[in-house]
């Protein structure tokens, strides 16, 4: 109970509020109450507002309520239905189960909801963290198509829950998603110390069994926290099948020096091989994004390239890489995080596949300054589309956007791995003409500053 005189909070019936009722702070967890209206005046239900309220078994949400807390039922073991008022333009409940209004997220399904079996709405593209937490009556869960994500401990501890349907459309599984569920915690389902559930990798727990594991052809995601603290890893293959690698899925793997990336993963998680101990890291150009301490505390690393798919390298991405030497960054980076490569003191060499000019609109955020030192330009980016072969073979015309004046653009012919010839000229802002004599079967085109900055850091497009 709060006294009327206080000018910040106020009680009705034993639940705290703040002094206008517009925010429910505390519903005592010990009231005996099975229901619960919240009044019509609040508009926020803070986190935690209902925390191991064990008797609560239904609870009623108003049109006025805009936001809703974190964790804000989590304890509410009791709970068998959430009410939303039909007016409210941000919630909805469906057969009691707590949604956004668009039915795009579900956010709670309660504790004590009675039904064995239930399929998530086909529009629900993500699943809030800890939304079906300690749901025991629940066996069977079907998640349709067209979900994306899965959050942090969603169907945790559903003991009962012994059929999982996840389709492929998963991009993201939060850590510990399905732990102690009956499916995580039945042996069989396991094979070789790993857990998938349809093609999602989400756990393993077989420490030292490997040295190398490669990940099956066919996987579509490493949930988060997947591999972490594995004993004795020093090898994975992630497959071209492979989109999103999770939070935290290898780090601190002891003994992990060996990392091979598909060609299909497009995103790095947080932390995600944080703290191993791999010497070379290879980044495809299918990788758009490297999320934030992807590759800190990796001590034995030493040379990183980055493709040119890149275009946010996260805060704190290789931060204390303290033996980090060589460093290549692709040309589609916009964003450097910030510390990215704070205390790597030992970088010697940054190579960019871009012009300086591009180069200077990065947004490079600070703590970067061994990084930004001493950068070499390596050229710019390839058209293919833009060369054109005659009918005969013989002539190649190719026009070079996005490239300066002065620039020199170079032809090398192939014939199987064999250099057949190679002509060269200056870029002055007009198409230009090659003619060959040469039997070839592949042409590269590159584009440089100069002649002598020729080496293995060339950016060039197979042209057929």
């Amino acid at each position: 109970n709060v006294d009327t005189n206080n000018a910040n909070f106020a009680s009705e019936d034993g639940v705290l509020f703040n002094k206008n009722k517009t925010t429910l702070i505390v519903y005592p967890p010990y009231k005996t109450d099975i229901s619960y209206i919240i009044p019509n005046s609040v508009t926020s239900i803070g986190d935690m507002a209902f925390y191991y309220c064990k008797k609560l078994e239904s609870i009623t949400i108003p049109e006025s309520v805009t936001t809703f807390g974190e964790s804000a039922l989590e304890g509410c073991y009791l709970l068998e239905s959430i009410d939303v008022d039909t007016n409210n333009v941000n919630f909805t409940s469906e057969n009691g189960v707590l949604f956004n209004k668009n039915i795009t997220t579900l956010f709670i399904y309660p504790s004590s909801k009675v039904d064995t079996e239930y399929t998530i709405p086909a529009s629900v593209t993500v699943i809030d963290d800890k939304a079906f937490e300690e749901c025991y009556d629940l066996e069977s869960i079907v998640i349709p198509d067209g979900v994306t994500t899965i959050g942090d401990y969603a169907f945790s501890w559903c003991e009962n829950l012994e059929s999982i349907q996840i389709p492929d459309s998963i991009t993201s599984i939060g850590e510990g998603a399905f732990e102690n569920t009956a499916y995580y915690n039945d042996e069989s389902n396991w094979t070789d110390g790993v857990l998938y559930i349809g093609n999602h990798l989400i756990r393993a727990n077989s420490w030292g069994q490997y040295e190398e594991y490669i990940i099956p052809d066919g996987t579509k995601t490493i949930a988060d926290w997947a591999f972490y603290d594995f004993y004795e890893l020093e090898s994975i293959t992630i497959p071209d099948s492979v989109t999103n690698i999770g939070n935290y899925a290898f780090a601190y793997v002891d003994g992990l020096t060996n990392i091979i990336l598909g060609n299909g993963v497009t995103a790095i998680g947080e932390g995600a091989f944080e703290g191993c101990y791999a010497e070379s890291i290879e980044i495809p150009d299918s990788v758009t994004s490297i999320g934030e301490s992807a590759f800190a505390y990796c001590d034995d690393l030493t040379n990183v390239t980055i493709g040119n798919g890149v275009t946010t390298i996260g805060n704190r991405a290789f931060e204390l890489c303290g033996y980090l030497t060589n460093v290549t960054i692709g040309s589609g980076v916009k964003t450097i995080g910030e510390g990215a490569f704070d205390d790597c003191n030992d970088i010697e060499n940054v190579y960019y596949r871009g012009y300086e000019e591009k180069w200077n609109s990065i947004d490079i955020g600070y703590d970067n300054e061994y990084l930004t030192e001493n950068v070499t330009f390596l050229g710019g980016e390839i058209y293919s589309t833009q060369t054109t072969v005659s009918a005969d073979g013989k002539t190649f015309t190719v026009a070079v956007d996005n490239t300066e004046v002065g620039k020199t653009v170079i032809l090398a012919l192939y014939k199987g791995d064999s250099l057949a010839d190679i002509a060269y000229a200056v870029y002055e802002s007009e198409t230009l003409e090659f003619t060959t004599e040469e039997e070839y079967d592949s042409v590269l085109v590159y584009v440089w500053n100069s002649l002598s900055g020729l080496g293995s850091d060339t950016i060039a497009e197979i042209v057929k």
